[in-house]
């Protein structure tokens, strides 16, 4: 998110650790209608909108190719790597 509190879609897609490549970029352009003047309201919605548009993400515990993780876990690796390295 610049100062402006726009979401830079292009960079997110492109700091996605390739094992969530596929899945992260089909969430990101579902939430892409998320909007608000408020940067921390507009962050919380944007993450809540790819915890709900992908169903893998809602499970408790879920694996992907060789690995394992919580919701909570998923959702803590997925925002670092998205969130904080696009400003």
């Amino acid at each position: 998110m610049d100062k402006d509190g726009k979401i830079k879609y292009n960079i997110l897609k492109k700091v996605i650790p390739d094992v969530y490549k596929e899945m992260g970029n089909e969430m990101i352009d579902s939430c892409k209608h998320i909007d608000s003047k408020d940067k921390c309201e507009k962050s919380f919605m944007f993450m809540k909108c790819l915890f709900t548009v992908n169903p893998w993400v809602s499970r408790e515990n879920g694996t992907l190719g060789d690995r394992h993780f919580t919701k909570e876990r998923f959702l803590l690796l997925f925002s670092r790597h998205i969130l904080l390295r696009s400003h």
